[in-house]
């Protein structure tokens, strides 16, 4: 993850930048108890390079909360892409 940081910030710093980021088909279980929420969607994303070509990704993403032990604050388990 750190390395997909570095790679993005420097591609921002040289004058890349988000073109287009929508989230759709938005779906969320929370679990009985409560804990526990999985959050599915498909993100469209358009990227413009420092260069200026444009790159268009549909990505299907699943993130899994947990909630801690603090109630005002969730834990990111797992996000697949």
């Amino acid at each position: 993850m750190s390395a997909y940081r570095e790679e993005w910030s420097a591609m921002i710093d040289a004058g890349g930048g988000v073109e287009l980021n929508e989230i759709s088909d938005l779906v969320i279980q929370v679990m009985p108890s409560g804990e526990v929420a999985i959050a599915t969607s498909f993100i469209d994303n358009q990227t413009r390079s420092p260069e200026g070509e444009v790159s268009t990704v549909r990505a299907f993403e699943t993130d899994v909360w947990q909630n801690t032990s603090n109630e005002d604050h969730c834990q990111t388990l797992c996000i697949e892409y």
